[in-house]
């Protein structure tokens, strides 16, 4: 959404937190590409990470969603 309102010549800043790990790292590297403000954003140790969503369409009449994410202790957890 940040992104987005910076392509259409606003100002937008991101408020979070990310995990200091490649991912986090890319996030934010991503975001500030953009033109987006991350000033605010908290980096967590490294033994935090961030989360991800995926969704997953089947079929064109049959829609699924999988939502994975990676606890703070390193380990993943899925949902259909």
């Amino acid at each position: 959404m940040a992104s987005a309102l910076v392509a259409l010549g606003h100002s937008a800043a991101w408020l979070g937190g990310v995990g200091d790990d490649p991912l986090g790292r890319r996030v934010l590297e991503d975001l500030t590409a953009r033109g987006v403000d991350v000033s605010a954003v908290e980096t967590d140790r490294a033994d935090h990470y961030i989360g991800i969503a995926v969704a997953v369409v089947a079929a064109a009449d049959h829609h699924r969603a999988l939502r994975v994410g990676i606890t703070a202790d390193g380990k993943v957890k899925a949902t259909a």
